[in-house]
């Protein structure tokens, strides 16, 4: 596994980390989210007694040269936050202290402690044969790594801090100088979310079998008729997206409530549980409905627990993909207005009007369409590492 992290270099906190069999795009773009979210669900989760709450907008990355980390993907979020991209010349690693310093750092404090570690290379394994000695998981890693970044790394007194923890010195700085504001979701959802291409009709957008709309699209629509339409999808949160119309973002809100905070890997998880099911039956009553949303939830709140840092990324390729295999012919039954109301009593206008349902109170789930909006017609390399 190969593991890439982020540095901040004034208080030498580790501000994201992830693991991945090989250093990828999809790895680092990953690392650098962390680094401008809260964290402390990853700690939570493991046990950790401190929190993982280290993060801030960036002023400038430095990096290494390596393929991922000079990236288009990479490189323009780094832009979009606002940040510069620094890469020291090749060949000269003490330009690169702190990023090669925290590497050495997690292998006497963390690695060192495991038989079945690879080493740097051939010649310092020499003859050792991991293999034999593996006794860890990947999750398992992922899970003491974690551990020991936030309870014994962040808490333990560097000399690059003149004997301060990194915990304290971030605590220190942040109230003494600040942090730049963190990105909120739609921001993230701009940067660091995965660019599609779909078809616009009458019914919105769909994406993994639900339906987004907004007004803005009811437009695009009357103006182009059926046409495609670039959008962003957050794989952490698919109540929303964000949509291309001229030079300009706006935001859609899913049709069917309830998936704010949802993640792709929840919604699969849940769809797939539905087919194993329900795959006999033709039809579904609202209140197979009804309870498939809770089990969203409750998948939801299990995802979380399960994530840590070396769970797969998420690419536009991955979703394409999911959609192929997993959601063909699969549409998210509509729901009546009044459970809608129960759900998100905020719901009105074209949302309310999305999940009429017909007299007979059952939905046929492969074959249910969302009505139609308002304005629809009757006719149909090297060091993976950065520092931040």
């Amino acid at each position: 596994m190969q593991l890439c992290a982020a540095l901040d270099v004034a208080t030498k906190c580790i501000l994201g980390a992830h693991l991945s069999e090989t250093p990828t795009v999809a790895s680092a773009r990953c690392v650098l989210r962390m680094a401008v979210t809260d964290k402390s669900t990853f700690a939570r989760d493991v046990g950790a007694e401190t929190p993982w709450d280290m993060a801030a907008n960036l002023e400038m990355v430095a990096t290494d040269a390596g393929v991922a980390l000079i990236h288009s993907d990479f490189t323009n979020p780094i832009f979009d936050l606002g940040a510069t991209h620094f890469i020291p010349p090749g060949g000269r690693p003490w330009l690169r202290g702190p990023g090669e310093r925290i590497f050495q750092t997690i292998h006497t404090g963390f690695l060192s402690r495991f038989r079945g570690r690879t080493f740097g290379n051939y010649m310092k394994r020499r003859g050792h044969k991991s293999e034999d000695y593996a006794h860890l998981t990947v999750d398992e890693l992922a899970t003491l790594l974690v551990r020991w970044i936030v309870d014994v790394y962040h808490n333990t007194p560097h000399d690059g801090l003149g004997g301060e923890t990194p915990r304290n010195a971030w605590l220190r700085l942040t109230n003494l100088v600040g942090i730049r504001p963190l990105p909120d979701r739609e921001k993230c959802r701009a940067i660091f979310g995965e660019r599609l291409s779909r078809e616009l009709s009458g019914a919105g957008v769909e994406i993994l079998g639900n339906f987004y709309q907004d007004e803005r699209l009811g437009e695009m629509f009357l103006r182009k008729y059926k046409t495609q339409v670039t959008v962003k999808l957050d794989p952490n949160d698919i109540g929303r997206i964000s949509f291309l119309d001229g030079d300009h973002w706006y935001e859609a809100k899913c049709v069917a409530p309830g998936f704010d905070d949802v993640s792709v890997d929840t919604w699969t998880r849940t769809v797939r549980d539905l087919r194993a099911a329900y795959s006999a039956e033709a039809q579904k009553t609202a209140s197979v409905v009804y309870t498939a949303l809770q089990a969203i939830k409750a998948h939801s709140a299990a995802s979380q627990a399960r994530a840590n840092i070396a769970t797969p990324t998420l690419t536009a390729d991955d979703i394409e993909r999911l959609e192929k295999e997993m959601f063909v012919g699969f549409q998210m039954p509509m729901l009546s207005k009044d459970y809608e109301r129960s759900l998100d009593p905020q719901s009105s206008g074209l949302l309310g009007r999305a999940f009429e349902t017909g007299g007979r109170g059952t939905l046929a789930a492969e074959h249910a369409q969302p009505e139609a909006l308002p304005y629809e017609s009757s006719s149909d390399d090297n060091d993976f590492s950065f520092e931040a």
